[in-house]
């Protein structure tokens, strides 16, 4: 025989979803009154400003209206009908309707004010984003550098000879400073000597010195002899090979010098700016900073004529930055190439790819002629 549970209804279940709606209901009501609070303060301000600015327009124009009215009375000799004076008479109506109207002018300075608001609140937030940037691609380039510290050690304990270990101080020296970076040049070299003094059949034994820059000059000095006289090539068929079993690449992150060509970028960062350049030797980079002025730039911009590629990072730029961008690309029979974002990295791979690019073209062009 098969038994019915009955089940109980919880007498607290409904209460509970009662209490539940009517603070859900409660947190709306707040939020909707502080949203009202702040349309009507921002409302308030807006009004107080645009006053302030309507003061400011007559307390400004009020000298000129002197001054016109001066010269009007001077005039007047000349007559109502005279071309001048009625020129002088249009201006001084124009000026006090102005003067009695000042809200259009007022509220034009009130939009600039908040367009130079929002300009500084939009730099602080790319400096903030630009900054992180340029500690993560810090912390990669620094776990490259620890990988190839890792290498360099392996390298050392993998020889066989005093000729072979003798000759990665030149390695070394390549890449002094990635090591002093990491604080681990030292202990390169002395790992380096260590192994030397174990290879070494004679009583003599090195001694890493102070400042360790020069025994690694030495070092180098006497590996770069030996290449010369062919004994450690006889010995070891060939030069030393640095090897790559810690780092996935050979190369050190970020590092574009076989990039070359020139390249015009309107907007972007300061710090983008400083960053990409670093990284670009081998490419002429003229860069129209944001804060340049539009009179500056519509000079200058003619720069692009020969440039192989001109960019407009969008993310930070202005629309008269980008109508003197575009202006000068078409003037010149040149493509733009809209850079949507402000970040280093993605510059950095987009002026790469597009330079090789144009590397590649002319030699394709070449080896047609």
């Amino acid at each position: 025989m098969v038994r019915h549970m009955h089940i109980v209804p919880d007498p607290l279940a409904d209460q509970e979803q009662q209490i539940a709606e009517k603070i859900a209901l409660a947190k709306r009501a707040v939020a909707e009154k502080k949203k009202r609070q702040r349309q009507e303060r921002l409302e308030r301000e807006r009004a107080a400003k645009i006053k302030d600015y309507c003061e400011q327009v007559k307390e400004r124009l009020r000298p000129l209206h002197q001054q016109l009215t001066e010269s009007l009375e001077e005039c007047s000799i000349l007559g109502e009908e005279d071309q001048t004076y009625l020129a002088l008479k249009t201006e001084l109506d124009e000026l006090e309707e102005k003067m009695n109207n000042p809200e259009p002018l007022a509220e034009q300075l009130y939009q600039e004010e908040i367009e130079r608001e929002e300009l500084l609140e939009q730099q602080r937030e790319w400096e903030e984003y630009v900054l992180a940037e340029e500690r993560r691609m810090e912390e990669e380039v620094n776990h490259w550098r620890q990988e190839l510290y890792e290498d360099l050690i392996q390298t050392i304990d993998d020889t066989h000879n005093y000729f072979e270990a003798s000759d990665i101080a030149i390695y070394i020296r390549d890449y002094k400073d990635d090591l002093l970076a990491i604080s681990s040049l030292e202990s390169a070299l002395s790992h380096l000597i260590e192994r030397l003094n174990a290879l070494n059949t004679r009583d003599t034994k090195l001694e890493l010195r102070h400042p360790i820059e020069g025994t690694l000059n030495r070092m180098v000095d006497f590996a770069l002899n030996q290449r010369m006289q062919g004994t450690f090539l006889k010995i070891n068929n060939g030069p030393s090979q640095l090897k790559q079993s810690h780092r996935r690449q050979a190369t050190r992150p970020y590092e574009y010098e076989d990039v070359e060509g020139k390249v015009v970028v309107f907007g972007g960062h300061p710090r983008m700016q400083r960053n990409v350049a670093r990284r670009l030797p081998n490419v002429n980079l003229v860069w129209f900073n944001q804060d340049e002025g539009v009179a500056s730039m519509s000079e200058r911009a003619d720069v692009v004529k020969d440039a192989d590629m001109v960019i407009l990072v969008t993310a930070y730029t202005s629309h008269k930055v980008q109508k003197i961008a575009q202006a000068s690309c078409e003037a010149h029979g040149l493509t733009l190439t809209f850079q949507n974002s402000t970040g280093i990295k993605p510059t950095l791979e987009l002026i790469s790819v597009e330079l090789k690019k144009h590397r590649l073209a002319r030699k394709f062009e070449d080896d047609e002629d």
